[in-house]
This record gives C-alpha cells, structure tokens and sequence, in this order.
C-alpha cells in the first residue's frame, strides 16, 4: 500500500507495517513522482529557506528555495 498522508510518504507492507528507513531513502523521489504524475498533480520539494527583509518598507520574511516535481 502507497499513500500520502499528511504530506508524508507512506508505504506498508502486505502485512500492514511500514517498509524500513532505507527503502524509503532509496525509492521515496520516484514514488512521490509516479503518484504525482498519475494524479496529474503539480508539487514543489522544499530544499531550504532564508530568511530577510522585503520590499520597499522592508518586511520581514522568508524566501523557500525549491525545485517542482
């Protein structure tokens, strides 16, 4: 069983346990994209952020740096 749940990628075993740490580590990207892409669902994978000041007034704020799926 593959799912997504809370934004977490799930995966359990006929048995119903979760698979291992490693197996997710090594297979979660593709999963993740062959769901997406099935679901025809457009995604965006955080990598990091920064945080600064903003605009003309200088806000506070945070920029997130990503790449789409």
């Amino acid at each position: 069983e593959v799912s997504i749940e809370l934004g977490r990628l799930v995966v359990r075993q006929p048995n119903g346990e979760e698979v291992s740490q490693g197996f997710l580590k090594k297979y979660s990207l593709i999963l993740r994209r062959e769901i997406l892409t099935a679901l025809e669902i457009d995604a965006y994978e955080y990598r990091s952020y920064k945080t600064g000041y903003y605009g003309r007034l200088k806000h506070a704020g945070i920029s997130l740096a990503g790449r789409e799926n």
